[in-house]
């Protein structure tokens, strides 16, 4: 979990590869090819869905489409914590890239989704983040927060002890 462009599908295929865990990828669950998105009740009925199955490593966060069960049914949660301004920086640095997690491509975005992108980054570094923690405690489930790229090695092996 985390904000957008900090690495979190990058490192969910590492977790993959590390586990032989199937990676369910939250942003091809929400976004439809045509760039209609699902419904609330769809994308939570749909990640539940997917959530009871034994193995797997949820990519993405989605921290106000009912992140609980998520997290609630997951062993280790890990967060990345990175800053808002390295956020803001590596997607548009990887802005045209093609990403095999993501459905949609992102050159074609239009400006009203770009601008509604960095509203979300900016709301998560404010409350998103917060609400991930507090969902953690309250349930129990361990969290892990990567706050740069050079922790993930550390943090897959601490993984092994989940």
């Amino acid at each position: 979990m985390g904000n957008s462009a900090t690495g979190k599908s990058r490192f969910s295929q590492m977790i993959g590869e590390e586990f032989d865990l199937p990676i369910i990828h939250l942003d091809t669950v929400f976004w439809h090819p045509d760039w209609t998105r699902s419904t609330r009740g769809e994308f939570i009925d749909a990640v539940r869905e997917l959530a009871k199955e034994q193995k797997w490593v949820l990519d993405g966060t989605y921290a106000d489409f009912d992140p609980f069960h998520r997290i609630q049914a997951a062993d280790v949660v890990v967060m990345f914590d990175m800053p808002l301004k390295t956020c803001l920086r590596q997607a548009a640095n990887r802005r045209g890239s093609e990403r095999d997690d993501f459905p949609l491509d992102d050159l074609k975005i239009s400006f009203a989704l770009n601008v509604l992108l960095v509203l979300r980054m900016v709301l998560f570094s404010i409350t998103g983040k917060f609400r991930i923690v507090s969902i953690a405690h309250r349930t129990g489930t361990p969290l892990i927060r990567i706050h740069q790229w050079c922790e993930e090695p550390a943090v897959l092996a601490q993984l092994h002890n989940f």
